[in-house]
């Protein structure tokens, strides 16, 4: 699993020439996978974890020693924050269109067009099992969003309550509210699989096609552990990053002032590492019950977290950071019948997790997408052209857009990309004026800034030149946000509809 660690893999096939300007997006790709047959209406789980770290996964032991992974090694989040990362994963667009630029708009998403009512309009029983987004269930109450047929959703629900600490929360059983405690039996991990579980075994037995989304929060501060798994990382030897608690001189100036203990760091990981081997457990058992239940040669499993974690890299304690630890995820697929293999050569995110669903299902999204399926590369399908730059933003402020909290950034729009030179590079843009630009082959950890530097001066162009256009196409008011005409209109969903 050294490739889902925090090191980026290097040797990749050079691309000869110049490149345009509408060719610095998109680029040839040859050498494909043996191409796979797909599976009609298979059943489709997403596993979404929150706040996970690349280094923690190797302190899952089922997860990453596995040995049918398709693994995405070049996959990164369009915003690295809870909610607007959920958002974007459910309608498939940045965030910018969906409007949940922070953890304060949440309720901003348009939940009448979501990744759950296009698969219900094709057929599909749709189940979420753990958090949905920040500030659910809004001043509602324990509602059931459209296109949701099982709906298992946790939530804070009141200052007593905590969505995070794995005891003590409520859950909106299908709208209905229910409490659970202290206590074994209520550690928030198990209880949501369990509920899973027992889902997919009905679905299973009825024949029906499902996807399923479990989303436990144990990978996310305080980084509670089940029974089972407190104390096992107690003593693990934890090597800490070459950039940690270090911010450069030509390093932007909001890092500055800022320091993370290396106990404190230490601690921290640790413990969430016992919190990922908690979930890890979960899955196991998640996996047993979908074999045991018969469809696991027609169920496609993907693995990812909404965002990474900082933990003091580049003295920065939490996400939002323009920086790989904040922005890569795990990007992991299982598709019955396909061998494991690394795909280093694209570029994918959560913006390209709707339309791959929906591809894989034979859904049709209801708004156009930001995002690019990346089914065929699932397949092993030929792919003529692929993106060249992925666009990464923060909004600025705190986590809720506050300026001037304890813990707010300013703005910023970054794109990652390879340059014509075949070179994979890293270009920043903050409100601030500071400006970044790293090369991701020779400085994995992003410590030494070659903005400005005569000798980088076309790479520089290349990458300013590639992020104008994708800053343009995410500024765009109605642009690739909107339904195009173009599109199918959507139908009427079925009168079983959550």
């Amino acid at each position: 699993m050294s490739a889902l660690g925090s090191r980026i893999s290097i040797g990749l096939s050079r691309i000869l020439g110049a490149l345009l300007l509408a060719a610095l997006l998109v680029s040839p790709f040859l050498g494909e996978a043996a191409a796979a047959t797909p599976l009609v209406r298979p059943n489709i789980v997403l596993i979404l974890t929150d706040d996970q770290t690349m280094a923690s996964v190797a302190h899952m032991p089922y997860v990453s020693s596995r040995t049918d992974w398709i693994s995405f090694d070049r996959a990164h989040i369009n915003n690295s924050l809870c909610c607007p990362s959920r958002a974007t994963i459910l309608r498939g667009q940045y965030d910018t269109h969906t409007g949940v630029t922070n953890n304060a708009q949440s309720d901003n998403i348009d939940e009448q067009e979501t990744l759950a009512v296009w698969l219900r309009r094709a057929g599909y029983q749709t189940g979420l099992f753990g958090k949905y987004l920040n500030g659910y269930p809004f001043p509602r109450g324990p509602y059931v969003p459209p296109g949701w047929t099982w709906w298992q959703a946790a939530y804070h629900g009141g200052s007593q309550w905590t969505l995070y600490d794995q005891y003590h929360w409520k859950m909106s059983n299908n709208g209905v509210s229910q409490s659970f405690l202290t206590g074994p039996s209520n550690y928030m991990v198990d209880v949501l699989a369990n509920r899973m579980i027992s889902w997919i075994r009905q679905r299973a037995t009825a024949g029906q096609p499902f996807f399923a989304m479990y989303t436990p929060t144990a990978t996310h501060s305080p980084w509670r552990a089940s029974p089972s798994r407190i104390g096992t990382e107690a003593t693990t030897p934890v090597t800490l990053p070459p950039n940690f608690n270090i911010a450069a001189d030509d390093q932007p100036a909001y890092l500055k002032t800022r320091s993370v203990a290396q106990s404190t760091s230490i601690t921290e990981r640790r413990k969430e590492f016992e919190g990922a081997a908690s979930i890890d457990d979960a899955i196991r058992r998640i996996d047993t019950a979908i074999r045991n239940a018969g469809v696991l040669d027609r169920t496609v499993v993907i693995f990812m977290t909404d965002n990474g974690y900082s933990f003091g890299s580049h003295r920065w304690r939490p996400k939002r950071c323009e920086y790989n630890e904040c922005t890569r995820t795990p990007m992991l697929v299982r598709y019955p019948g396909l061998p494991a293999r690394h795909d280093t050569e694209h570029l994918v995110s959560n913006v390209d997790i709707a339309s791959t669903v929906a591809a894989l299902a034979g859904a049709t999204p209801g708004v156009a997408q930001d995002g690019m399926s990346f089914a065929p590369l699932i397949l092993g399908e030929p792919v003529s052209t692929w993106r060249n730059g992925l666009l990464l933003h923060w909004s600025g402020g705190d986590m809720e857009g506050r300026p001037g909290m304890p813990d707010s950034m300013p703005q910023y729009w970054a794109v990652l990309g390879r340059a014509a030179d075949g070179g994979w590079w890293k270009y920043v843009e903050l409100d601030t004026g500071e400006r970044e630009l790293y090369d991701e082959g020779a400085d994995p950890y992003e410590m030494n800034n070659l903005y400005g530097e005569l000798a980088r001066a076309g790479v520089q162009t290349e990458m300013q030149a590639m992020l104008g256009q994708l800053k343009a196409d995410a500024d765009a008011p109605t642009g690739p946000g909107a339904l195009r005409a173009d599109m199918p209109v959507p139908g009427p969903l079925g009168p079983d509809l959550g």
